[in-house]
């Protein structure tokens, strides 16, 4: 999935746009024909520069979900101005594809939770913000009891539960670094 995303991203620095699917040299194994869903994170300096994917399959194939994360990640990641020429040629790649249904926490288990493998997600429960944290994140994210104060920095606001959804889902991480 690595090589598929530089590409990707070497594609939309040279044209300005995502490639089609027969633009790619493929590696082995069918991702045309897979469906699933994917997260790419880009990394410059260590620092997240972008990041976008879905938790649930948008797109017919995992290909696709590719392609369309990594476009929004370098172009769409509203904390972030676009990415640059210049920026896209050092970009550090995380894709986390999800592997386990996303189930719903109760407010007990959250303190137990293990950042470090599983992703959390905080729906608040009038629509108006959303927030999530992708496992193994932050060196500073280490035991469940660490969730509330990284959730709060994420929301911009102070993370109560009650005011909150949230769920937990299993991942599995591809890193070029």
């Amino acid at each position: 999935m690595i090589e598929i995303v530089e590409q990707v991203i070497a594609y939309f620095a040279a044209h300005g746009k995502a490639p089609k699917v027969e633009e790619l040299k493929l590696p082995e194994g069918d991702l045309s024909s897979k469906q699933g869903s994917v997260f790419v994170t880009l990394y410059d300096s260590g620092e997240v520069r972008g990041s976008a994917g879905n938790i649930k399959p948008i797109e017919s194939t995992i290909l696709e979900e590719l392609i369309e994360s990594t476009i929004s990640a370098l172009s769409a990641d509203s904390r972030f101005e676009p990415v640059s020429l210049k920026e896209s040629e050092k970009l550090k790649l995380r894709i986390d594809e999800v592997v386990s249904e996303v189930i719903l926490v109760h407010e007990k288990e959250l303190l137990n939770l293990e950042p470090k493998k599983l992703w959390v997600i905080a729906i608040k429960k009038d629509y108006e913000k959303m927030a999530v944290i992708l496992p193994n994140i932050s060196s500073t994210l280490h035991f469940g009891k660490d969730l509330p104060e990284a959730l709060s920095n994420k929301l911009w606001e102070k993370f109560v539960f009650k005011d909150y959804i949230v769920y937990k889902l299993e991942t599995t991480q591809t890193t070029n670094f």
